[in-house]
C-alpha cells in the first residue's frame, strides 16, 4: 500500500482542487434514488428497455450528480468493481431526459475519484464509539487492492469519460442555441404578423406597455 501513496495523495490533492466543499455545495440539488444499479435496482423487458426502478430506500435530496456514484460500481463476487460502460449508458441517457450542466457532468469524475480515496480510507480507521477515527485491527488486504485498482481504472479511464462528459455538455448547448434561434424566430414573424395589421405605430405602444 505504502508503494502507492504517492498516486493516492496526488489524486487527494486533484480531488480537493478541482471539487471544493463550497464548489460541491453549490451544485444543483434534486430528488435522487442514490442506487440505480442496474444489477439490482432496475428491471427491464426483454428488448432492453428500462420497466421498473424500484427500492427508494436510500431517497433523498441531494447534489444530482450523487446519482452516478453507486451506478459506476459493478458488485461482482469480489467485491465492487469500476464498471464505465454502464456508467457511461446511463449519462447518456440521464442526459437525454434530463439536462445536466457541463459543471454538473464534470463533476462526476471528481465525485467517483473522491468515492474512491474515501473507501481507502475506510479501509484503514473507523469511528469509535465518540466519533473518533480510530485505526481498524484488521485490515481487509483483498478489499484495498480492489479499491486501488478502482482508482487506477478511474485515472486509465478519465480521458475518455472528460471526453464524453464534454460532449453531452456540448449537445445541450446545442439544443439550448437551436432553441433560443426558433424563439427568436417566432418573435419576428409576430412582430410581422401584427405589424401588417395593426401598424408600426400599434405594435410599438403596445412594446412600452
Amino acid at each position: 500500500f505504502l508503494e502507492n501513496y504517492s498516486l493516492i495523495r496526488e489524486q487527494l490533492d486533484k480531488f480537493i482542487s478541482n471539487l471544493p466543499t463550497q464548489k460541491y455545495g453549490q451544485l444543483p440539488w434534486r430528488a435522487v434514488h442514490f442506487d440505480l444499479n442496474p444489477t439490482q435496482n432496475v428491471g427491464f423487458d426483454k428488448e432492453g428497455n428500462v420497466k421498473s426502478i424500484f427500492d427508494f430506500n436510500k431517497s433523498a435530496p441531494l447534489v444530482s450528480v450523487e446519482e452516478f456514484k453507486n451506478v459506476a460500481m459493478k458488485h461482482t463476487s469480489g467485491g465492487v468493481v469500476y464498471d464505465p460502460m454502464v456508467l457511461s449508458a446511463l449519462l447518456i441517457g440521464y442526459r437525454s431526459q434530463s439536462p445536466l450542466t457541463q459543471e454538473e457532468l464534470l463533476s462526476v469524475i471528481e465525485l467517483l475519484r473522491g468515492t474512491f480515496i474515501n473507501s481507502l480510507y475506510g479501509r484503514f480507521l473507523e469511528k469509535d464509539k465518540k466519533g473518533r477515527n480510530v485505526e481498524k485491527e484488521l485490515v481487509d488486504v483483498n478489499r484495498t487492492l480492489d479499491d486501488l485498482q478502482n482508482l487506477r481504472h478511474l485515472i486509465s479511464d478519465e480521458p475518455r469519460l472528460r471526453k464524453l462528459l464534454l460532449s453531452l455538455a456540448t449537445d445541450k448547448e446545442k439544443e439550448e442555441s437551436a432553441f433560443e434561434q426558433r424563439i427568436k424566430e417566432l418573435r419576428q414573424n409576430l412582430v410581422r404578423y401584427w405589424t401588417s395589421r395593426l401598424g408600426k405605430e400599434s405594435i410599438a405602444l403596445v412594446a412600452l406597455r
